[in-house]
């Protein structure tokens, strides 16, 4: 009887150390499940708008992922002419972004750029591509016989002449103004009758450009 009493309470204990050990099993499992939920980092990137740009457009530009308090420098390098540029002075991140606004922007060397956005304090840096394309245009829109006019074509190659060719509103005309360090290029033109008028600019890359207006 002595020994039938002592393989009874032998299981019992053996019994009852098995639950603890499955109650240990199931706390692991609760802290497993609750570490996955949790939210990770905001991956860092730079982001443009829009992506397909044209000279004197209002651009957009941000660095996601960024804490708060630092300073972000926006810059751009055209990866045609090696041309580069920084974009304004440096933006605070807030709320995880810093935001850069630019209206009626332009620049040299339309074409492919890579825009960059760096955090001034460590040096990351995170880049983007941005496709640009030059602008022409005259000022003022609608002029009057013998009234000046200026031709102007933005995004041009800094050093080069950009070929502006106009047709009506008096005799043809050609002139081939050189493009500035801004990337600027601009003539002076009158004309002596009215009617419609078609100016083309051939720069040294890209599809020409065609603009027109009429003369009163």
């Amino acid at each position: 009887m002595l020994i039938l009493a002592l393989v009874v309470a032998l299981a019992a204990c053996s019994t009852g150390g098995n639950k603890k050990k499955k109650g240990r099993k199931s706390s692991d499992s609760r802290s497993t499940a609750t570490a996955s939920r949790t939210p990770s980092a905001v991956a860092e990137r730079v982001t443009v708008s829009p992506s397909l740009f044209t000279m004197r457009g209002d651009l957009t530009l941000a660095y996601e992922g960024c804490s708060s308090g630092q300073q972000i420098e926006f810059s751009w390098r055209d990866q045609r002419t090696g041309l580069s540029g920084v974009f304004g002075a440096a933006e605070p991140c807030r709320s995880g972004t810093a935001t850069l606004r630019l209206r009626q922007f332009s620049g040299p060397a339309a074409g492919t750029w890579e825009v960059t956005g760096k955090v001034t304090a460590s040096g990351t840096r995170q880049s983007t591509s941005l496709t640009t394309r030059a602008a022409l245009f005259g000022t003022p829109q609608e002029p009057k016989v013998n009234e000046e006019l200026t031709l102007a074509y933005l995004g041009c190659e800094p050093g080069k002449p950009v070929s502006l060719a106009v047709r009506g509103g008096g005799p043809d005309s050609t002139t081939s103004p050189v493009c500035g360090s801004d990337g600027k290029a601009a003539a002076k033109v009158r004309h002596s009758a009215a009617g419609t008028v078609t100016v083309t600019a051939a720069g040294p890359v890209g599809t020409p450009l065609t603009t027109g207006y009429t003369v009163h």
